[in-house]
């Protein structure tokens, strides 16, 4: 008996979370999807990224990126019910695995959406000690950081 309680509120606890999920994505499709509500952020980040495009998108997910021989960076969208998380992956051959992730209320501004992301990966990558390596290397040691071109 209280393995079948146990077993009945699993199955009902399963159903509510698919029907608020179904019921997300199909306010999603009703919008355009994806790549329609979230049109402003995703032309800037289009024009932002050399070569970029949107790779593939389905109700719950919306993959842009780039990618060459050394290089792979990536935006992936993935809308919860009342957020859109944002993820950035970028990958190099010579500045190895990047991660960040950012969650935004599904309304938000997207251009601030935009200043945020780039702020912060922009941040991240000045702090990054392969990244600051390099342009030492190219540039001399009176380049310590991707910082010191903003300033």
């Amino acid at each position: 008996m209280m393995w079948f309680a146990i077993i009945s509120l699993s199955v009902i606890i399963l159903g509510w979370f698919f029907w608020d999920k179904y019921k997300m994505e199909q306010a999603i499709k009703k919008t355009g999807g994806l790549s329609i509500k979230y049109r402003e952020l995703i032309d800037i980040l289009l024009e932002t990224i050399p070569h970029s495009r949107i790779i593939k998108e389905r109700r719950s997910y919306l993959l842009l990126g780039s990618f060459s021989f050394a290089t792979t960076t990536i935006f992936e969208f993935v809308p919860t019910f009342s957020s859109i998380t944002i993820t950035y992956k970028s990958k190099s051959l010579m500045f190895g695995k990047h991660k960040l992730r950012w969650q935004f209320p599904i309304n938000e501004d997207q251009e601030y959406m935009f200043y945020k992301i780039n702020k912060d990966i922009n941040e991240y990558l000045s702090h990054n000690k392969k990244l600051n390596n390099f342009i030492n290397l190219l540039h001399g040691p009176e380049s310590q950081s991707l910082d010191n071109d903003n300033k």
